[in-house]
């Protein structure tokens, strides 16, 4: 399994969650050019996921918002795809 962290996480929060993750890739990107080649085979995808990302995703599961509110977050293609969205508690 592979976690795509866009746009990257800081260095202390990044070994947090790689070793929560256990066994899972963690693929943490800054670029976009980097997240859009990344996705095509996560399985999850934590950060402000875009049309064009969703669009590239060919085994995507799983979405975290980065924050509580999804009210800017959602597009139409992220409604309709099958993935599991999530959001932060406030």
């Amino acid at each position: 399994m592979k976690l795509l962290i866009h746009p990257a996480v800081e260095s202390p929060r990044l070994k947090k969650i790689q070793l929560a993750a256990g066994e899972m890739d963690v693929c943490n990107v800054n670029s976009p050019a980097d997240a859009q080649r990344e996705i095509a085979n996560a399985d999850a995808f934590f950060g402000k996921i875009t049309p064009d990302l969703l669009t590239a995703a060919q085994q995507l599961q799983w979405v975290q918002s980065p924050t509580a509110s999804l009210e800017h977050y959602l597009f139409p293609e992220l409604i309709e795809h099958p993935c599991q969205l999530s959001n932060m508690r406030g």
